[in-house]
């Protein structure tokens, strides 16, 4: 008795690149459909029957699977409602030997096989395999290839003037591979200009240019087609640095004379940009502190763990701050890690403390071979770390480090032998080991949300507001002692809470070397006011110490 045969489910996949052809009435998609519907007919007597629905993709590359027909057929295989999939070619379904292999594991997932027509092979056996592998690396060559002649075309194109196709910039219309100027919309572009170079600020070109009226051209396409709007900072800083107009081309990097009629002199244009240049390097912010400068340390530094700090920025009432942080502390991966223990500097004073060391490490420089030559590097050493200090000097001194390993307690500083050659005076051979690579300790002191770094040769600093809570507690104690006033009379003559005055009297217990580390700035880096508002010190002195100490190293990061 002969068993039934399974029913093979077809489903046709076409695919052309270009639109070109597609209003015909019987078009290359067409074509490939009816190609396939004869081979699935072909094979009717293996049980193949061809579904109905259609997965046509017209105007799309084959080397990106966003494809709105595919997509959809690899729902229907995911889905199990589709056995085989059957196209003309294979270069059809993907131009790329990655994008093949994964639509193979979904199709083996599937338990879906797929036919070409015109190439006959089996993607049962592995020499079917390597045939469909030796297939699709010559279709992604050809794309490749046909990718490589498309751009060279372009750049021949754009150094010889032509427009080459796109959105025309606002002022222009195409015509037959050049742009016409229009009137209306150039005058509102000589406006733009003229208006930047009173102003020299974007922020404020923005708020003319809103009061004035001024909107975009109508949008091309999208949803939005049709509708105007008011200029982003980003539109109009993209208008005032194109040099299309003054006449020329841009293309990647390079700039060519283009075929088109100039709307801004070139004189305008030029100092438009030597604006723009002078403001990139200009610092930002209404701070003195250079918050918005490029540091020579920016990708030199890294923390214990091997992790990079990068830049981020904060701001607070006053000004722009710019602070060193550990990557993985600003990593919004999918796949970042769970440690959070990284890093968070003022990037200012961490530049400070580094430049202090190296400073330091000038002045201790050791012995050279010759008298000549070290009595040269001496000097030279001790003129730069006298001048350490001024902003130009500090940017000398930073511009040495090779890299910096930032850990606790203390900074691993490692110079580049060339430049350090280079501002001693001297050959690479004869830089001594104590300035290639040397250590420098420094610590941390907090004040409320405040961070300061303290080199390890500088004097402690005396916390003032710290001091002044102790003094208060010392005084208030002292009239309660006394009897001279109670608790809630010291809280109504201060204007103050009742709580505010048990915490100062609080400070009066603690012991006194604690105290005397207070009133000489060598008290714990985080005790400061703050903390010491939740902080419950113990009743006994040596429990104070203790958990002082504790603190100490728990919060050190």
């Amino acid at each position: 008795m002969n068993s039934e045969k399974r029913v093979v489910r077809c489903a046709i996949y076409t695919r052309k690149s270009s639109e070109e052809g597609l209003e015909q009435e019987f078009n290359s998609l067409d074509a490939q459909y009816e190609a396939c519907s004869a081979y699935i007919a072909s094979q009717k007597s293996e049980g193949w029957k061809r579904l109905p629905g259609r997965y046509d993709d017209g105007g799309i590359s084959g080397g990106t699977l966003e494809r709105p027909s595919l997509t959809r057929l690899m729902t229907d295989i995911d889905a199990g409602r589709v056995d085989l999939v059957v196209v003309y070619k294979i270069d059809r379904l993907t131009r790329s030997l990655m994008d093949f292999v994964k639509l193979v594991e979904r199709f083996d997932k599937a338990k879906c096989s797929f036919v070409s027509v015109t190439q006959s092979f089996n993607t049962a056996t592995s020499m079917g395999r390597l045939t469909l592998n030796v297939l699709l690396s010559f279709a992604q060559f050809e794309r490749e290839v046909t990718a490589e002649r498309i751009r060279d075309k372009i750049a021949a194109s754009k150094k010889k003037g032509i427009w080459m196709g796109g959105i025309p910039p606002l002022g222009y219309r195409p015509k037959d591979r050049e742009l016409i100027v229009e009137p209306v919309e150039a005058e509102q572009v000589r406006q733009i200009f003229a208006l930047f170079l009173t102003m020299q600020c974007l922020g404020k070109l923005k708020k003319e240019v809103d009061r004035l009226g001024a909107r975009t051209r109508p949008s091309w396409t999208g949803k939005k087609k049709g509708q105007t709007f008011q200029y982003t900072r980003g539109h109009l800083r993209g208008i005032l640095m194109n040099p299309i107009y003054v006449g020329d081309l841009r293309h990647k990097n390079e700039i060519h004379l283009g075929r088109h009629s100039a709307i801004i002199e070139r004189e305008h244009w030029d100092k438009v940009q030597s604006i723009f240049a002078a403001k990139s390097y200009a610092v930002r912010g209404r701070g003195r502190d250079g918050a918005m400068k490029r540091s020579p340390l920016t990708g030199r530094l890294f923390d214990e763990a091997g992790d990079r700090l990068a830049t981020t920025y904060g701001a607070n009432s006053k000004r722009r701050l710019r602070y060193f942080v550990s990557a993985r502390l600003t990593d919004r991966s999918f796949d970042r890690t769970d440690d959070r223990t990284g890093w968070r500097i003022p990037a200012i004073q961490t530049e400070q403390v580094v430049a202090a060391a190296i400073s330091q490490a000038l002045k201790d420089a050791g012995h050279f071979p010759n008298s000549e030559e070290r009595a040269n590097a001496v000097h030279t050493a001790e003129s730069v770390a006298a001048t350490v200090l001024s902003d130009s000097e500090q940017s000398t001194l930073l511009n040495l480090v090779e890299k910096a390993h930032i850990s606790l307690g203390h900074v691993d500083i490692h110079l580049q032998p060339k430049k350090v050659a280079a501002l001693l005076n001297i050959s690479v051979a004869d830089v001594p080991d104590a300035l290639r690579a040397f250590s420098a300790p420094f610590h941390r002191r907090r004040r409320g949300v405040e961070t300061k770094l303290i080199f390890g040769h500088q004097a402690p600093a005396v916390d003032l507001v710290l001091l002044k809570w102790v003094a208060r507690g010392w005084v208030w104690w002292k009239e309660i002692r006394t009897g001279k006033a109670s608790v809630h009379e010291i809280a109504e003559r201060e204007n103050v809470t009742a709580r505010f005055i048990s915490m100062h009297l609080e400070l009066a217990f603690m012991a006194p070397d604690v105290i005397a580390s207070v009133v000489d700035g060598r008290h714990p880096s985080f005790m400061n006011a703050q903390a010491l508002r939740t902080l419950r010190l113990p009743p006994t002195w040596m429990e104070q110490r203790s958990a002082l100490a504790e603190l100490e190293i728990a919060r050190r990061r």
